[in-house]
């Protein structure tokens, strides 16, 4: 039959005495008997062979001779069980059917991402064809013995080990191990919806390229010199000398091809669960189509993009080399070649189940509230086993996408009780350990008792870039503000490397043996440090840029007038090196933009009173992430983030001549960053002096600033008012968010972040997710605050500025003459940073985020833009910039250039300076 090749069916002795089916036997069996047979065809110039056809040894032979759990008492028979050569129940069609359904109502399959609902014809509201034939067993609503006919009659054969007759619940009816699918098919990969162009093209938002599902075009037809050459070779309908490797029925709206249960199973075959291709990862996956020899099943269908997939830190066999625990694979039935396996060739399973627990969304694997690790230690039957619960109860089935990640992303070995605690062996184990940074003290909501009032998990995205609707994000409705692991992380494109165009890899040395960034560097400059660049864990996530209006100095800040998203894998591109490619890049690049999404008035809206309220102990509390007032800084909601790091127009990199927020420095006050009518700095006569001295400050997250040795009045080279890693590239280097956001111990001061510790603000011990305490006793110097004055944190460690910032006595600017001693101690060290310095220090309307009690805007609670509100030994506090605020400046000066004169008007006391 040309590149055809046609299985023989040799029927079990117990069926031979039927003509109709010796007879079936002969010729195309296969095809008469059961339409939905084995995959018989293959390249003809492939390697890959189909599995073989013996339901003699499978599961699913139910006589008295099976060698599997469910038997027949006497029955020797075995396709009685599921068909007869008469009397055939033809309301469910061919082929040949013996059983009848449940006619139970099905609860479909359905998701914000499910584009076959979108298409004509893409979705039947119940299942259809072979579906329904697999579900008059699978369901656990009808006893397996009933059959209608046996041997000319009604029959209901006695069978062992069930449920009182029907199908047995293994593990738990709840759980992903059991394949009682039930009538609640939510957690239960979709059926009867149509495959076809239209579906493709809505997938892949109509980019010809892109192949997150695959296509039905040429590019995915078979090769020149095979059978029925141009037809479709991976998944497609059948017709005369057309085989594809996934079979669709033509079940759907004018006979249009739909997946079905025997798409991807054959109940006859001797493949693990019946699978037509591999269950796992058996090789490295394909970049350049489907190999049906070594390719998982999944990528059949779903490429992910292929290299994008193939390349990620999930797939890769050399970053996701970790081996699972014998106790874990025996328990999920995962077992390649007789061994347990790695990551990396579990693949999609990994995270998913086709049949996945009772109550998760996007068949993700463990994805419900509880603990899916508790695992008795040495059981594999998993007697303590709790995701999904005993009984299905609206908070017990409740989805936890972070489950799913937690599996892996947890402490290795075993807990007091013996207990297992993460899925993949402790030995060589480099998987970063996550759960427990959101089990501190302050994290970011990712439980679902953080989201909605703790009813419902909120995060739902549309597409496979992870998109999710502004107001799933809080915008109009804070409530929906929350966080999962996919908000910042694309699991199917992640990479462990410094940046997102760094190779995954493990080898030591490499660029790609960290789980962490570099900051600091020239922008672009990947030679001498990142910059901004989004790291590698960020790689395919989605984000924004914001647009800013004109920038002006009448008003601070400027709020965003729009935002470009950022989506997409880069695929081969490298990192932009200036602002002009950040912004015409079409994907993330920056890890601002990132952060930017939630922390900006895209989530929220223009208004201050868009933004969250923060929750306090004891009032207006809801959820467990409540930051006493006392430790909030005065602050009662959250802040535009992005309003604040870009209200400066700057340029990346800077260049000489260019507006870095200061515009004329030195030559006159017009357009100075000083916030108020006339412009400050104000003369304690209300006199406005005629110097541009000030401008504004931001730390360079976003933009460099501009301000070089040169600039701040600095030898060349030599003493430096900063530590490592921003000691080098003075001027031009960029930070990330997470230099000052996560866990303690990830930062080492002096150097930067801890190599080989978890980066991100995932959680921390301090408010605002912060590296260090950041209150109204914030010292540069680890200082201990035994007895702390109101509004502090007592008995903490003190540091936060102090891990990268040091001006002390001798080299508090770097110049000659005065020397800014912060009289009368005789260092900054213990100083508390808020006198002088703004409370959140993203951007600022003046220079060195300087607080001036002399002129005090809007941002302050007054009602000009430039009100002086201070006076000798008072104190400003107008939350969120000012928190016992006592600086005034009388004029601003030249880095290199104050005097005590310039300070409250008079020498420098401890009253006002």
């Amino acid at each position: 039959m040309g590149g055809m090749e046609v299985a023989k069916l040799r029927l079990p002795a117990s069926l031979r005495r039927w003509p109709a089916l010796r007879a079936a036997a002969r010729g195309l069996a296969v095809v008469a008997l059961l339409a939905t047979s084995a995959t018989v065809v293959r390249y003809a110039t492939a390697a890959y062979t189909p599995p073989t056809s013996n339901i003699a040894i499978t599961a699913h032979n139910l006589s008295k001779s099976g060698t599997k759990t469910v038997t027949a008492t006497t029955e020797t028979e075995i396709c009685a069980f599921c068909h007869t050569p008469h009397s055939a129940n033809t309301a469910l069609g061919k082929p040949l059917w013996n059983r009848n359904s449940s006619g139970s109502t099905y609860t479909r399959y359905t998701s914000g991402s499910l584009d076959a609902s979108n298409i004509v014809g893409g979705f039947n509201a119940q299942p259809a064809g072979s579906s329904l034939l697999c579900l008059s067993c699978h369901d656990g609503m009808v006893a397996l013995g009933n059959v209608n006919v046996l041997r000319g009659q009604s029959a209901s054969i006695t069978l062992n080990n069930t449920n009182s007759g029907n199908m047995p619940t293994g593990v738990g009816a709840q759980t992903g191990f059991t394949r009682v699918i039930g009538t609640d098919l939510s957690n239960d990969h979709p059926i009867s919806i149509t495959y076809n162009s239209d579906l493709t093209t809505a997938d892949n938002r109509g980019v010809a390229a892109a192949e997150e599902l695959r296509r039905l075009d040429d590019s995915q037809r078979y090769p020149s010199g095979d059978p029925a050459a141009g037809s479709s070779s991976v998944i497609g309908m059948r017709s005369s000398g057309i085989k594809p490797l996934l079979p669709l029925e033509g079940t759907g709206k004018d006979g249009a091809g739909q997946v079905q249960c025997t798409t991807c199973h054959d109940p006859h075959i001797t493949a693990d669960k019946f699978l037509r291709l591999n269950r796992f990862q058996l090789a490295a996956p394909s970049t350049t189509g489907f190999d049906a020899e070594n390719d998982q099943i999944c990528l059949a269908c779903h490429p992910k993009l292929g290299a994008a997939w193939a390349s990620s830190a999930h797939a890769n066999s050399v970053t996701a080399d970790e081996v699972y625990t014998t106790e874990a694979a025996a328990l999920r039935q995962f077992s390649v070649k007789g061994q347990v396996p790695a990551v990396w060739q579990v693949g999609c399973l990994n995270c998913h189940d086709t049949h996945s627990v009772q109550g998760s969304r996007r068949l993700l694997r463990e994805g419900v509230n509880g603990d899916p690790l508790a695992i008795s230690s040495g059981t594999a039957a998993g007697a303590a086993y709790q995701a999904g619960y005993a009984s299905q109860t609206d908070n017990q089935v409740t989805s936890a996408v972070e489950n799913t990640c937690f599996q892996c992303h947890r402490d290795a070995g075993t807990d007091s009780k013996g207990v297992k605690n993460a899925l993949v062996a402790a030995t060589g184990s480099t998987v970063p350990s996550i759960k427990s940074l959101f089990d501190l003290t302050y994290g970011m909501p990712i439980k679902t008792v953080d989201q909605a009032n703790g009813t419902k998990e909120v995060h739902n995205i549309y597409t496979s870039d992870f998109l999710e609707d502004p107001v799933n994000l809080g915008q109009g409705n804070n409530a929906n503000r929350h966080v999962e692991c996919t908000d910042c992380h694309n699991p199917h494109r992640v990479r462990r490397g410094r940046t997102f165009v760094t190779t995954s890899s493990n080898t030591a040395g490499d660029d790609g043996a960290l789980r962490t960034h570099t900051p600091g560097g020239k922008t672009g400059d990947l030679s001498t440090g990142n910059g901004n660049v989004a790291s590698g864990v960020l790689r395919g996530s989605w984000g924004v840029e914001p647009t800013m209006p004109a920038i002006t100095y009448t008003s601070w800040p400027s709020v965003p007038t729009g935002f470009d998203v950022k989506k997409g894998d880069p695929g081969s591109a490298a990192a932009p090196t200036t602002r002009a490619e950040t912004l015409t890049a079409t994907y993330l690049t920056r890890e601002y933009q990132l952060c930017f999404k939630c922390h900006s008035n895209y989530a929220n809206g223009p208004l201050a009173t868009d933004f969250p309220a923060l929750e306090y102990s004891g009032v207006n509390c809801t959820s467990r992430r409540c930051t006493p007032k006392t430790l909030a800084n005065g602050m009662t909601r959250y802040t535009n983030v992005a309003a604040e790091f870009l209200s400066v127009t700057a340029t990346d990199p800077p260049t000489t001549g260019t507006d870095q927020g200061e515009f004329a420095n030195g030559t006159s006050n017009k357009g100075s960053a000083c916030g108020g009518g006339d412009c400050e700095p104000r003369t304690t006569s209300g006199t406005a002096p005629d110097n541009g001295y000030n401008h504004r400050s931001w730390h360079p997250a976003v933009y460099p600033t501009g301000r070089d040795r040169a600039e701040r009045k600095m030898a060349s080279s030599g003493t430096i008012n900063l530590m490592a890693p921003f000691a080098a590239n003075i001027g031009i280097q960029t930070m990330y968010c997470s230099d000052c956001h996560g866990q303690e111990s990830s930062w080492t001061a002096g150097s930067g972040p801890t190599a080989g510790t978890v980066q991100g603000p995932h959680g921390s011990s301090n408010p605002f997710l912060l590296r260090g305490v950041w209150d109204r006793c914030v010292t540069l110097d680890n200082v201990n605050q035994s007895t702390a004055a109101p509004g502090c944190q007592s008995g903490t460690q003190r540091r936060l500025c102090g891990t990268c910032h040091k001006p002390k006595t001798g080299n508090s600017n770097g110049g000659s003459g005065f020397n800014f001693n912060h009289v009368p101690d005789s260092d900054m060290s213990s100083i508390r940073c808020m006198v002088c310095h703004i409370a959140v220090p993203h951007g600022w309307k003046n220079k060195a985020f300087l607080v001036n009690m002399n002129c005090v805007g809007k941002e302050g609670g007054q009602t000009g833009d430039c009100v002086k509100a201070g006076g000798w030994g008072s104190a400003l506090y107008a939350p969120p910039y000012y928190n016992g605020s006592m600086l005034l400046i009388s004029s601003w000066a030249r880095s290199g250039s104050w005097t005590d004169t310039s300070c409250g008007g008079g020498s420098m006391t401890s009253a006002n300076c």
